[in-house]
């Protein structure tokens, strides 16, 4: 699994963390949901950007990848040290309820 991957994992988790308990039908659901949308049309959009002006300036696009790469493992880096008993994995996130007095010490900033 890529960086990128595990940050996009994470995503899932920081939602809940704004929302809470929060029903799908509610209405700051819905915003959410299409902010998260345009964030991500927008990540595409400024990547396609960064390889065009990389292309011009003669960047070799592996030096961007793995810039990328790096980027996206720090940041996933640090949204798992601030959620500890939460790790990432294949099929998304993974939750050590032995660990259920530091998951309850970040869960409950959550609005209920």
């Amino acid at each position: 699994m890529t960086a990128r991957e595990r940050l996009f994992r994470w995503s899932k988790l920081l939602v809940g963390e704004f929302l809470g308990t929060t029903p799908e039908n509610d209405p700051r659901f819905h915003y959410l949901r299409h902010l998260e949308d345009r964030t991500r049309a927008l990540r595409a959009e400024v990547s396609a950007l960064t390889f065009i002006l990389a292309d011009h300036l003669g960047v070799p696009r592996e030096v961007i990848a793995e810039t990328m790469e790096r980027e996206c493992g720090a940041l996933a880096d640090e949204i798992a040290a601030a959620h500890p008993g939460v790790t990432v994995n294949e099929t998304g996130l993974a939750f050590d309820f032995s660990r259920r007095a530091e998951i309850e010490r970040w869960m409950g900033r959550w609005p209920m």
